[in-house]
């Protein structure tokens, strides 16, 4: 899986233009238009959400951990092969993502 990265800074933001476009921006800075208005609240969405999904599996990375001070929700008391697939799918994740 390839590592992608946000370009642009977050919070991006959808507004609409004399073209019926909607145009994707951050702070006003224009990175693109999208016509279709779902597509640009997925992008705007999925791109703002960004940051809390990299901490959400890095945590998830730290809970995996059978010793972690993190592991208060008893993932240490799971069976190992639990933790072992928690740790694997979100180190999947973060190295997409280009956290790792």
């Amino acid at each position: 899986m390839d590592s992608i990265k946000p370009a642009s800074q977050l919070p991006l933001q959808a507004r609409p233009t004399a073209t019926s476009a909607l145009l994707i921006s951050f702070a006003g800075s224009r990175i693109g238009e999208i016509s279709e208005q779902r597509d640009a609240a997925y992008i705007v969405h999925a791109a703002n959400a960004y940051p809390k999904l990299v901490e959400a599996l890095k945590m998830i990375q730290k809970m995996s951990q059978p010793h972690s001070p993190e592991n208060n929700w008893g993932l240490a008391d799971s069976p190992k092969s639990f933790r072992q697939n928690c740790e694997n799918i979100s180190q999947e994740l973060l190295r997409s993502l280009g956290e790792l």
